[in-house]
């Protein structure tokens, strides 16, 4: 986020099991948000086994990119591959 502004979070969107959080394979997931264009610099998603035996979860890190942008909002987006049958992520 830019030093001098706010993340203003009510532009933010994320619509889990929507086109914001799908599979495109068994093992490989889109993950999408929409913020206020020019209001963050950048995104990074975490994700992990929802299914993890330690506490706290391990987390992996990805930086998302910026896919489509419009006049009002920026549409960050990541896709990976996960050897996890059930993925938590934030």
């Amino acid at each position: 986020m830019k030093s001098n502004m706010r993340l203003n979070r009510e532009a933010v969107l994320h619509i889990p099991l929507s086109n914001y959080a799908f599979a495109n394979s068994e093992n490989r997931l889109t993950i999408r948000i929409r913020t206020q264009r020019g209001n963050v610099s950048a995104c990074t998603l975490y994700y992990g086994d929802r299914a993890c035996a330690d506490t706290p979860v391990v987390f992996k890190e990805i930086k998302m990119e910026i896919k489509a942008r419009d006049e009002l909002f920026d549409y960050y987006e990541a896709t990976f591959e996960t050897p996890f049958l059930r993925v938590c992520y934030y």
